[in-house]
Parts: structure tokens; sequence; C-alpha cells
């Protein structure tokens, strides 16, 4: 079964990508070595007339430096796409824990929280909070769909994990899983 898996996967591998990011990492590789520096993320003023323009890399944007005013203007904006229905949350939950120790994707395991919550519940729970404060704003009831990508490995887990905690309250439509695509790894 694993030997067809993985045949599948390289199957679907697509060797001009694979070697484009082969050949980026290599240069990226080179240029540490030649003591290059990686730029850091750009932090965003927000306080100009226009709104700032994106750089190549990093943008980020600290709430603490921005007005009140626009802040309050970005919920609003926010909450309007969720009663739209025009976006949704994408959780990323590809990998297993390998250094805790008990194999479970982190999403699912007690992080040692006097609630004893998992990453995922915390997560649904803000999803839910969410939708109470556009049902407050617009008198009218939001599902938010969720999105949880995971690996072959863990989705049945992450699945499962849903099931037995009835989703946390939350519409089991509302939440989709899907699996990441593999690819090989290479070395030299």
């Amino acid at each position: 079964e694993h030997k067809a898996q993985l045949d599948e996967d390289f199957d679907e591998v697509r060797v001009e990508e694979m070697e484009e990011a082969w050949n980026k990492a290599l240069q990226m590789q080179e240029e540490f070595r030649k003591g290059l520096v990686v730029e850091g993320p750009h932090t965003m003023n927000w306080e100009l007339k226009k709104p700032p323009v994106l750089r190549p890399g990093a943008n980020l944007t600290k709430l603490l430096d921005v007005g009140e005013r626009k802040v309050a203007s970005w919920r609003q904006v926010g909450l309007e796409l969720y009663h739209k229905a025009r976006v949704a949350i994408v959780i990323f939950s590809g990998g297993m824990d390998s250094r805790i120790g008990e194999g479970l994707p982190k999403g699912t395991m007690d992080i040692g929280l006097l609630s004893h919550k998992s990453i995922f519940q915390l997560y649904i729970e803000r999803v839910r909070r969410l939708q109470h404060l556009v049902y407050r704003k617009y008198r009218h009831t939001t599902h938010i769909p969720v999105y949880i990508m995971c690996n072959r490995l863990n989705r049945h887990v992450i699945e499962v994990f849903f099931r037995e905690n009835e989703f946390f309250g939350m519409r089991e439509q509302d939440l989709m899983l899907f699996t990441q695509g593999m690819a090989p790894m290479v070395n030299r």
C-alpha cells in the first residue's frame, strides 16, 4: 500500500517546479555562505493618507501602531465580509508532533492549559465568537466555513477528534478537511 502511494506521489511530481525550487534553495544557501542576510519583515505605515505599498517579502502591521478609527474601520469591513459569506478561515495542520512525543496532530493535543482545551477547540471557539459578533451586528445567522489542511497521516485522526467532540458546537458542514499534496524529499 505504501509503495503504491509512493508511486502515485512520484507520478504527481512536477519535475520543472521541483527543479526550480531546488535551484532557488541552492542559490539561497550560497547567499547565506557569502554572508548575505535575509531581509526581515517590512513594517507598514498606516498613518499616511494613501495605504502603504506592499513590498516584496513579508509586510507587517502592528495593531498598536494603527489609529483607533482605522482599526474600527477594518473590524467593520471584516464583519461585513463574514456577513456576506465572502471569506473563510484556513488552518494549516499538516505536521505531526515530533518533539512532545505523543505522535498526534498538535491541534488535537492538550497543550497544558488549565482548561485542557486543544488548539483546535480554541480556534473553533473563536470562530463561533466571530459568528456571534456578526449576528449581533446584522441580526442574521452567519456560518463561517473553516478549512483544515491535513496530511494523509493525520487526516483521519483529526476527523475522529472533531466528531468525538461534536465539532465543538460548530455545524459539521462548515468544517472541511482537505489533504495537502506530498512531495519527495531530495538531497544532493
